[in-house]
């Protein structure tokens, strides 16, 4: 492995999606993606697994290997896809996407839980069956691309109620412009039930790895894309550059709108080479982090960038010498 101040890679292996958690003791935990590398990078979705780094500055990560894989006995039999970790009531619990070789088009939640961030010794919550299935009654479930959009889970808290956000599509209107944002809410963390998907623009395809920071009494609503409606360019007055998007609220279902320097979250030279960007908060400054979609001087493709400070500030966001990040 190698890694510098800005750049996190590993020797032979894919990483991309990531998310953290910062233990009670004080020490980060970062989350990712990673699969060997093979002669197709597309291939990487279809052997991959969630591995782990452990860091106390955000800086300087150690790399700690692969926490959770395909478990070929049981419904999340193919490759393990991005999810969250949520601390509660003195235990860790990791949820995440996968899906079953015997029907491989239809994405399910999971869950495993232990007593350490480190996950070496689980507990599977959704052993025989997934945690949570898509409601077919609120979401699409057989989209264009013959897939049911139900992945990217992620848990947080709000007053005594839990809410899981996650990667799906509607059920009506234009076909590219059905990506939404689905919502579920739970009392315990094993116990779901899913709601009507949030209020967003009708400008995405799909919106993946989605996640809501309030900061101010404003919802600020994160993911990223890489497909579009027809119309994004005339609605948004900007180009559809797969990459990070943000949108805001002042209620947690929405409506959630773009603000004057959205719907991207970087400039579009910046959207070219970050995908899933994570926030992170110590102490009172927020940091960003992302996977590199494209080489460049300071990252080859396939790598975690970050940090980079970023502001929230009256519904807009500020990113620390964004014209540097190349």
């Amino acid at each position: 492995m190698m890694q510098n101040s800005s750049c996190f890679k590993l020797k032979n292996k894919y990483i991309w999606d990531l998310w953290f958690l910062k233990d009670k003791e004080g020490s980060w935990f970062k989350y990712f993606l990673e699969s060997p590398r093979t002669k197709d990078p597309e291939e990487r979705h279809f052997h991959s697994s969630i591995g782990l780094a452990k860091s106390q500055d955000l800086i300087n990560w150690k790399y700690e290997g692969i926490i959770l894989s395909a478990n070929k006995n049981k419904w999340d039999d193919t490759s393990i896809w991005t999810g969250s970790t949520f601390y509660y009531n003195n235990e860790y619990y990791l949820f995440y996407t996968s899906r079953n070789s015997k029907k491989p088009n239809e994405q399910l939640i999971g869950l495993i839980t232990s007593k350490s961030p480190d996950f070496k010794n689980y507990k599977r919550i959704s052993d025989n069956e997934p945690l949570l299935r898509i409601d077919p009654n609120l979401y699409e479930t057989n989209s264009y691309d013959g897939l049911t959009h139900f992945r990217d889970p992620y848990v947080f808290q709000e007053g005594s109620d839990f809410y899981m956000v996650f990667c799906s599509r509607r059920k009506d209107g234009e076909i590219k412009a059905r990506g939404t944002v689905g919502i579920a809410t739970s009392k315990n963390l094993i116990d779901w039930k899913i709601l009507e998907p949030l209020s967003i623009p009708k400008w995405f395809d799909n919106t993946e790895c989605p996640y809501i920071i309030k900061k101010g009494g404003i919802y600020y609503l994160h993911f990223c894309s890489n497909s579009f409606s027809d119309n994004f360019k005339e609605l948004t007055k900007s180009d559809p550059i797969p990459g990070d998007y943000f949108l805001v609220s002042e209620n947690l279902k929405g409506p959630y709108t773009k603000t004057a320097n959205g719907p991207a979250l970087f400039k579009p030279q910046i959207e070219k080479i970050a995908y899933n960007t994570q926030i992170v908060s110590q102490k009172n400054d927020n940091f960003i982090f992302f996977w590199q979609k494209s080489e460049s001087d300071l990252c080859p493709i396939f790598s975690h960038r970050g940090p980079y400070k970023i502001w929230y500030n009256n519904y807009e966001i500020s990113i620390e010498k964004e014209e540097f990040i190349k």
